[in-house]
């Protein structure tokens, strides 16, 4: 059987003056929530991406999701946060 690679790339985003409501929702119910699963399973690589909107809402109003994706990317080669321009 030949052997396959699988990548896994979280692509989180909010988009330019959505309503703080949306933010928030989304953070509670999904962003926070899977970068809790992900630190469940270090050994599975993936790359967690997220766009620079959601990137400020999170650091002014909720930065724990954030220090937490940075403490589990200790464990592996990590890219610095970058702004996609939006």
């Amino acid at each position: 059987m030949a052997k396959a690679t699988l990548l896994l790339v979280f692509h989180n985003h909010q988009p330019v003056g959505n309503m703080e409501f949306v933010f928030d929702e989304a953070t509670r119910t999904c962003y926070r929530p899977l970068i809790e699963l992900l630190e469940r399973f270090p050994d599975i690589a993936t790359t967690l991406h997220i766009t620079g909107p959601l990137w400020n809402w999170m650091e002014a109003n909720t930065p724990d999701p954030l220090a937490r994706a940075a403490a589990s990317a200790g464990r592996g080669p990590v890219a610095g946060p970058t702004v996609d321009g939006a």
